[in-house]
Protein backbone atom coordinates (compact mmCIF):
# COMPACT_ATOMS: atom_id res chain seq x y z
CA UNK A 1 0.00 0.00 0.00
CA UNK A 2 2.80 2.43 0.87
CA UNK A 3 4.52 1.81 -2.48
CA UNK A 4 1.29 2.53 -4.34
CA UNK A 5 0.81 5.71 -2.33
CA UNK A 6 4.30 6.89 -3.26
CA UNK A 7 3.72 6.08 -6.93
CA UNK A 8 0.42 7.97 -6.92
CA UNK A 9 2.02 10.93 -5.13
CA UNK A 10 4.67 11.06 -7.83
CA UNK A 11 1.87 11.11 -10.42
CA UNK A 12 0.35 14.15 -8.70
CA UNK A 13 -2.41 12.52 -6.65
CA UNK A 14 -3.19 12.74 -2.96
CA UNK A 15 -3.98 9.39 -1.32
CA UNK A 16 -6.07 8.10 1.58
CA UNK A 17 -5.04 4.67 2.91
CA UNK A 18 -7.55 2.95 5.19
CA UNK A 19 -7.80 -0.27 7.20
CA UNK A 20 -11.09 -2.13 6.94
CA UNK A 21 -12.88 -3.22 10.10
CA UNK A 22 -11.29 -6.31 11.67
CA UNK A 23 -8.10 -5.71 9.64
CA UNK A 24 -4.67 -4.57 10.79
CA UNK A 25 -5.15 -1.91 13.51
CA UNK A 26 -8.92 -1.45 13.11
CA UNK A 27 -11.38 -2.94 15.56
CA UNK A 28 -13.98 -5.53 14.57
CA UNK A 29 -14.97 -9.11 15.30
CA UNK A 30 -15.15 -10.72 11.85
CA UNK A 31 -13.90 -10.37 8.32
CA UNK A 32 -17.16 -10.43 6.35
CA UNK A 33 -15.96 -11.07 2.76
CA UNK A 34 -17.05 -7.63 1.61
CA UNK A 35 -20.29 -7.02 3.53
CA UNK A 36 -19.05 -4.58 6.19
CA UNK A 37 -15.87 -3.87 4.24
CA UNK A 38 -17.89 -2.42 1.36
CA UNK A 39 -19.38 0.06 3.84
CA UNK A 40 -15.83 1.06 4.82
CA UNK A 41 -14.99 1.63 1.15
CA UNK A 42 -18.06 3.81 0.69
CA UNK A 43 -17.23 5.73 3.87
CA UNK A 44 -13.71 6.41 2.60
CA UNK A 45 -15.03 7.91 -0.62
CA UNK A 46 -17.66 9.93 1.28
CA UNK A 47 -14.92 11.32 3.55
CA UNK A 48 -12.92 12.51 0.54
CA UNK A 49 -16.00 14.03 -1.10
CA UNK A 50 -16.71 15.96 2.09
CA UNK A 51 -13.12 16.97 2.78
CA UNK A 52 -12.19 17.88 -0.80
CA UNK A 53 -15.39 18.87 -2.62
CA UNK A 54 -15.01 19.19 -6.37
CA UNK A 55 -11.96 16.96 -6.65
CA UNK A 56 -12.24 13.62 -8.49
CA UNK A 57 -11.81 10.40 -6.53
CA UNK A 58 -10.43 7.04 -7.63
CA UNK A 59 -10.28 3.78 -5.66
CA UNK A 60 -7.51 1.19 -6.00
CA UNK A 61 -8.00 -2.13 -4.24
CA UNK A 62 -6.58 -5.64 -4.36
CA UNK A 63 -8.35 -8.89 -3.45
CA UNK A 64 -10.95 -8.28 -0.70
CA UNK A 65 -10.36 -4.52 -0.85
CA UNK A 66 -11.10 -4.46 -4.57
CA UNK A 67 -14.10 -6.74 -4.15
CA UNK A 68 -15.47 -4.45 -1.43
CA UNK A 69 -14.93 -1.41 -3.64
CA UNK A 70 -16.93 -3.10 -6.38
CA UNK A 71 -19.79 -4.01 -4.03
CA UNK A 72 -19.93 -0.66 -2.19
CA UNK A 73 -23.09 1.43 -2.26
CA UNK A 74 -21.63 4.89 -2.90
CA UNK A 75 -23.68 8.03 -2.35
CA UNK A 76 -21.44 9.64 -4.99
CA UNK A 77 -19.45 6.98 -6.87
CA UNK A 78 -15.75 7.44 -7.59
CA UNK A 79 -14.63 8.63 -11.00
CA UNK A 80 -12.55 5.47 -11.51
CA UNK A 81 -11.86 2.05 -9.97
CA UNK A 82 -8.74 -0.07 -10.29
CA UNK A 83 -9.41 -3.57 -8.96
CA UNK A 84 -6.93 -6.41 -8.73
CA UNK A 85 -7.12 -10.15 -8.03
CA UNK A 86 -10.89 -10.19 -7.43
CA UNK A 87 -12.90 -13.27 -6.53
CA UNK A 88 -16.17 -13.63 -8.43
CA UNK A 89 -18.29 -14.49 -5.38
CA UNK A 90 -17.95 -15.86 -1.86
CA UNK A 91 -18.69 -19.46 -2.79
CA UNK A 92 -16.01 -19.49 -5.48
CA UNK A 93 -13.49 -17.82 -3.16
CA UNK A 94 -14.02 -20.50 -0.51
CA UNK A 95 -13.91 -23.32 -3.07
CA UNK A 96 -10.65 -22.06 -4.59
CA UNK A 97 -8.92 -21.98 -1.24
CA UNK A 98 -10.15 -25.41 -0.21
CA UNK A 99 -9.14 -26.93 -3.54
CA UNK A 100 -5.67 -25.45 -3.20
CA UNK A 101 -5.24 -27.28 0.10
CA UNK A 102 -7.37 -30.40 -0.30
CA UNK A 103 -7.68 -30.98 -4.05
CA UNK A 104 -10.98 -32.39 -5.24
CA UNK A 105 -12.19 -32.88 -1.68
CA UNK A 106 -12.27 -29.10 -1.32
CA UNK A 107 -15.10 -28.83 -3.82
CA UNK A 108 -17.13 -31.33 -1.81
CA UNK A 109 -16.53 -29.44 1.43
CA UNK A 110 -17.31 -25.99 0.01
CA UNK A 111 -21.08 -26.10 0.71
CA UNK A 112 -20.40 -27.05 4.33
CA UNK A 113 -18.36 -23.89 4.86
CA UNK A 114 -20.43 -21.45 2.80
CA UNK A 115 -23.57 -22.64 4.59
CA UNK A 116 -22.06 -21.30 7.83
CA UNK A 117 -21.81 -17.72 6.55
CA UNK A 118 -25.50 -17.00 7.15
CA UNK A 119 -25.78 -18.27 10.75
CA UNK A 120 -22.31 -17.04 11.77
CA UNK A 121 -22.29 -13.59 10.20
CA UNK A 122 -25.96 -13.02 9.43
CA UNK A 123 -25.15 -12.43 5.77
CA UNK A 124 -26.65 -14.11 2.73
CA UNK A 125 -23.55 -15.42 0.89
CA UNK A 126 -25.28 -14.83 -2.45
CA UNK A 127 -24.96 -11.08 -1.83
CA UNK A 128 -21.17 -11.34 -1.56
CA UNK A 129 -20.62 -11.24 -5.30
CA UNK A 130 -18.40 -8.75 -7.13
CA UNK A 131 -19.43 -10.31 -10.44
CA UNK A 132 -23.09 -9.59 -9.70
CA UNK A 133 -22.28 -6.10 -8.44
CA UNK A 134 -20.27 -5.36 -11.58
CA UNK A 135 -23.40 -5.02 -13.68
CA UNK A 136 -24.44 -2.00 -11.59
CA UNK A 137 -21.09 -0.22 -11.56
CA UNK A 138 -21.15 2.89 -13.73
CA UNK A 139 -17.63 4.16 -13.01
CA UNK A 140 -14.80 3.24 -15.37
CA UNK A 141 -13.09 0.09 -14.09
CA UNK A 142 -9.62 -1.32 -14.74
CA UNK A 143 -9.53 -5.06 -13.94
CA UNK A 144 -6.04 -6.47 -13.31
CA UNK A 145 -5.21 -10.10 -12.55
CA UNK A 146 -2.37 -12.59 -12.54
CA UNK A 147 -2.33 -15.47 -15.00
CA UNK A 148 -1.29 -17.92 -12.26
CA UNK A 149 -3.64 -16.75 -9.50
CA UNK A 150 -5.37 -19.70 -7.85
CA UNK A 151 -7.09 -17.68 -5.11
CA UNK A 152 -8.96 -15.52 -7.62
CA UNK A 153 -8.66 -17.26 -10.94
CA UNK A 154 -8.35 -15.65 -14.37
CA UNK A 155 -11.82 -16.85 -15.35
CA UNK A 156 -13.24 -14.85 -12.44
CA UNK A 157 -11.54 -11.65 -13.60
CA UNK A 158 -12.87 -12.25 -17.11
CA UNK A 159 -16.40 -12.79 -15.77
CA UNK A 160 -16.27 -9.54 -13.80
CA UNK A 161 -14.94 -7.68 -16.83
CA UNK A 162 -17.70 -9.09 -19.03
CA UNK A 163 -20.38 -8.08 -16.50
CA UNK A 164 -19.25 -4.45 -16.39
CA UNK A 165 -21.47 -2.18 -18.48
CA UNK A 166 -19.47 1.07 -18.34
CA UNK A 167 -16.01 2.02 -19.59
CA UNK A 168 -13.56 -0.74 -18.78
CA UNK A 169 -10.12 -2.20 -19.37
CA UNK A 170 -8.54 -5.52 -18.43
CA UNK A 171 -4.93 -6.62 -18.09
CA UNK A 172 -3.52 -10.08 -17.45
CA UNK A 173 -0.09 -9.99 -15.83
CA UNK A 174 1.72 -13.06 -17.12
CA UNK A 175 3.29 -15.22 -14.41
CA UNK A 176 1.72 -13.40 -11.47
CA UNK A 177 -0.21 -15.25 -8.79
CA UNK A 178 -2.19 -13.79 -5.86
CA UNK A 179 0.54 -11.30 -5.03
CA UNK A 180 1.17 -7.57 -4.89
CA UNK A 181 0.73 -6.86 -8.58
CA UNK A 182 2.31 -3.42 -8.30
CA UNK A 183 5.44 -4.98 -6.87
CA UNK A 184 5.36 -7.84 -9.40
CA UNK A 185 4.89 -5.75 -12.54
CA UNK A 186 6.75 -2.63 -11.44
CA UNK A 187 7.01 0.16 -13.98
CA UNK A 188 4.58 -1.48 -16.39
CA UNK A 189 1.93 -1.48 -13.65
CA UNK A 190 2.60 2.18 -12.91
CA UNK A 191 2.45 3.13 -16.58
CA UNK A 192 -0.86 1.38 -17.21
CA UNK A 193 -2.58 2.52 -14.02
CA UNK A 194 -1.39 6.11 -14.48
CA UNK A 195 -2.69 6.10 -18.05
CA UNK A 196 -6.08 4.75 -16.95
CA UNK A 197 -6.46 7.31 -14.17
CA UNK A 198 -5.39 10.16 -16.42
CA UNK A 199 -7.98 9.12 -19.00
CA UNK A 200 -10.89 8.91 -16.57
CA UNK A 201 -10.28 11.41 -13.79
CA UNK A 202 -11.64 14.89 -14.37
CA UNK A 203 -8.24 16.37 -13.67
CA UNK A 204 -5.13 15.48 -11.73
CA UNK A 205 -4.88 16.44 -8.11
CA UNK A 206 -2.12 18.89 -7.26
CA UNK A 207 1.05 17.50 -5.78
CA UNK A 208 1.36 17.61 -2.00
Amino acid sequence: MADRARFLRDEGYHTLCIDFQAHEESSGDHITMGHLESMDAAAGVAFLRDRYPGLPVAVIGSSLVGASAMMADYADPPEALVVEALFADAKTAVRNRLEMRLGGLGRTLTPLLTWQIQPTLGIDPATLSPVRAAASVGSPVFVIYGSEDQHARPSEAQAIYTALKGPKEIWEIAGAAHVDLHHFAGMEYQKRVARFLSAHMLHKKSKS
